[in-house]
């Protein structure tokens, strides 16, 4: 995404606007660019988790990820319960 200006190359899409890697005219510069991407990427899966975890735990229980963590079929609880050790 820092090499293509914050666009996805496959989807054609900006999520965030930085420069394209021909108009950078130092390391300094792109390490700047690659930094704010990374925020901005993290902010980002961080806010989607935070949905995913309001939203579909009330729905989905995660049972499956569960069943692979200690005590969680003994407590009869979901990791995200409070069923792991």
């Amino acid at each position: 995404m820092t090499v293509y200006g914050g666009k996805d190359k496959r989807t054609g899409y900006w999520l965030l606007n930085t420069k394209p890697l021909e108009e950078v005219t130092s390391f300094e510069e792109f390490w700047q660019q690659w930094e704010k991407q990374m925020e901005y990427y993290t902010r980002l899966s961080i806010e989607m988790d935070h949905v995913a975890d309001l939203n579909l735990e009330r729905l989905v229980r995660d049972i499956f990820t569960s069943a692979l963590v200690n005590d969680c079929i003994k407590r009869g609880k979901t990791a995200k319960e409070g069923g792991a050790i």
